[in-house]
């Protein structure tokens, strides 16, 4: 769900079809030339309005970057969503967690291109902003999970919970990484020779955790 204060009155009360159809073309904008080189009048002949029109639905790229972002969040709570009411104790959350991972990857392309420009110093300047909108939605799951996880004694106890969220969520977004970028695709190859097929390479994370958290 985009956030109103990025866009005007005018956008909200266009037909829902017409704000996809020229989120979509700014993300596809986006995601091809990167912020810095992106362009709005190209954007606005490739949605079929008038860059007047365009300005008058966003004050700004940034603000229309920033709608974009609220895109990627509504996305990825989608992926998320029912992770923490799913049946099953820690492992099994966070192993479909690592599989809403890959599947966002894979599905969503564009969003993820996005995704790995906004973690370079290109955009620094809306580094807190960007973290804030992208980052607290896994914040907030891994908090409750790994919480049930401790009481019902799926982990051992005395574990800093918050440096735990942060080691899982750095392997959830690397194994993310490795199947929306060529690089980090090839990266991974690099460390796991042989083929591999998700379940087994997920399996196989879920393993190694299990041996460093269990009681």
């Amino acid at each position: 769900m985009i956030k109103e204060r990025r866009y005007s009155r005018t956008f909200a009360n266009i037909p829902d079809e017409k704000q996809h159809f020229i989120i979509e073309k700014a993300i596809k904008e986006f995601a091809q030339k990167g912020y810095i080189t992106a362009n709005i009048n190209r954007i606005a002949k490739e949605a079929n309005i008038s860059i007047g029109s365009m300005y008058s639905y966003f004050p700004s790229k940034e603000a229309l970057f920033l709608s974009i972002i609220d895109e990627g969040v509504g996305v990825l709570q989608e992926a998320l969503k029912g992770v923490t009411d799913t049946k099953g104790g820690f492992f099994d959350k966070y192993h479909q967690m690592l599989k809403a991972a890959i599947t966002y990857a894979k599905e969503y392309e564009y969003l993820h291109q996005i995704y790995l420009e906004i973690s370079t110093e290109g955009l620094s300047h809306l580094a807190t902003e960007l973290t804030q909108s992208m980052e607290s939605v896994t914040t907030e799951v891994y908090e409750i999970i790994l919480a049930e996880a401790e009481a019902s004694d799926e982990i051992r106890k005395g574990l800093d919970k918050q440096v735990v969220a942060f080691c899982l969520d750095n392997i959830a977004m690397m194994l993310q990484f490795s199947f929306a970028s060529k690089y980090y695709y090839e990266r991974m190859k690099l460390f796991i020779s042989g083929e591999r097929d998700e379940d087994e390479l997920i399996d196989s994370i879920i393993s190694i955790l299990k041996n460093g958290m269990a009681p």
